[in-house]
């Protein structure tokens, strides 16, 4: 069976950061609904929204796929 790879192109948005928090409340039903309240964890920068950019923006570090 082959199949194609995907690739997913990430943009340095404050959304994608590694430094950015997105806060949850949990309803009764058990499922988490995201809150207006975001934040980065840069000392100094706060608020951000997820489409903002920022020089602090900083990638998810990729680990190595096995294929075996």
């Amino acid at each position: 069976m082959h199949t194609s790879k995907k690739y997913v192109v990430e943009q340095e948005l404050c959304g994608t950061c590694l430094q950015y928090h997105q806060h949850y409340v949990m309803l009764r039903e058990g499922k988490f609904l995201p809150l207006w309240y975001r934040h980065c964890g840069v000392p100094g920068v706060k608020n951000r929204e997820p489409n903002e950019t920022c020089p602090h923006w900083a990638g998810k570090q990729e680990e190595p796929v096995s294929l075996g």
